[in-house]
């Protein structure tokens, strides 16, 4: 469980990271899909819109994500395997577009 935290922390703090390169100052959350709409209002046009249907397509798994973080950070019991690959496989596409994004 672990890893799968620290997973989740990552995905967070690259889309912060992302935010602050933008000129945004962070709210104290840690709700990806909060933070990928202020990434979406702040770029607007075709990337917005790019980065909305992220939110709108993996939404269920930003879900997992987000509630996996939670369960690892506050000691409530772990998550099943699917889950689990679920959250690992949606950080790494949070990351890739954070990625994508960056150069922008």
């Amino acid at each position: 469980m672990p890893r799968l935290l620290t997973r989740g922390i990552a995905a967070q703090l690259a889309v912060k990271a992302l935010l602050i390169k933008l000129g945004i100052e962070p709210p104290r959350t840690h709700n990806i899909r909060s933070l990928l709409s202020l990434v979406v209002n702040r770029l607007g046009g075709n990337v917005g819109e790019d980065v909305r249907d992220f939110v709108s397509s993996n939404r269920r798994e930003l879900i997992i994500l987000e509630d996996s973080r939670s369960l690892g950070q506050y000691g409530i019991p772990s998550i099943d395997r699917d889950r689990a690959e679920i959250a690992v496989k949606t950080t790494e596409a949070v990351v890739d577009l954070v990625r994508r994004l960056w150069s922008l």
